[in-house]
């Protein structure tokens, strides 16, 4: 009686094989591997048409995403969700410069992305900083405007020392050496006088 039932068992179990084989032979020969199959997609940006697997179904799908972004400082290229759309979109953090080089890098250093995919934050450096002096002579200290720009009339300053002539540094010169002149003589003035004893 075992041996019976287990040869039914058997004889059941090579039946399945050989159908299941037999199936698999037939679907391939329908749906052979690689072999585009079911209905086009729905976006063909992130879908491309489903392919036969190596058992003959119609169940490979393979996504894409080429659109490109319109600011790539500020936005990577966009990529398909799981349900083939191109709806993920990677922007750049907030701490990627973008845009060209400030016209003033002394009170302006450079942009950097939104976080948005815009590049549209400005950073000025403020009131304090204290920049290139193109008027010295005007007595007035040189500070940024907190705009971007060098305000040359920012602050009051120390006026510089002005400028010697030549016939000035004669005048100058000669005085000094008519001083010298007097204190050496009265130095020896002093010492051939006859000291008291």
């Amino acid at each position: 009686m075992a041996q019976t039932i287990r040869g039914v068992w058997l004889g059941f179990v090579r039946v399945v094989v050989l159908s299941v084989a037999w199936v698999s032979v037939v679907a391939a020969q329908d749906c052979p591997l690689g072999t585009p199959c079911g209905p086009p997609p729905a976006n063909s940006m992130c879908q491309s048409p489903n392919t036969c697997d190596a058992m003959g179904g119609c169940t490979v799908t393979h996504f894409q995403c080429g659109a490109p972004p319109a600011n790539p400082e500020c936005q990577s290229f966009n990529t398909c969700d799981a349900g083939g759309a191109c709806t993920v979109t990677h922007f750049q953090p907030t701490t990627t410069q973008c845009g060209a080089a400030p016209a003033n890098p002394e009170c302006q250093s450079f942009n950097t992305c939104d976080g948005a995919g815009a590049c549209t934050v400005t950073h000025f450096e403020p009131i304090t900083t204290v920049c290139t002096d193109t008027q010295p002579e005007d007595c007035l200290a040189a500070k940024c405007d907190g705009q971007g720009t060098c305000d040359q009339a920012a602050a009051a300053g120390i006026c510089p020392a002005p400028a010697m002539s030549r016939w000035g540094l004669l005048m100058t010169t000669g005085a000094l050496i008519a001083v010298g002149w007097v204190a050496i003589r009265w130095r020896l003035r002093r010492s051939l006088q006859p000291q008291p004893r």
